[in-house]
């Protein structure tokens, strides 16, 4: 999940910051961690598909 974020970009704090928001979210269960023998893989949880539009509305502006 993180390879697609560059430290050069964010940033030590914004990297920390990154790392901090994707644990909220897992603990929360609008993201489900799935360990593979490459690293950690991330995907948005079906189940929650309601609330997380309604965030991306809400926060960002735009329907999907």
């Amino acid at each position: 999940m993180f390879r697609q974020f560059r430290s050069e970009s964010l940033g030590k704090e914004g990297m920390k910051l990154a790392i901090k928001t994707a644990n909220d979210l897992i603990r929360e269960g609008f993201i489900i961690k799935k360990p593979t023998s490459y690293g950690l893989q991330v995907s948005l949880n079906p189940n929650k598909s309601p609330e997380i539009k309604k965030l991306i509305k809400d926060e960002l502006g735009f329907d999907l």
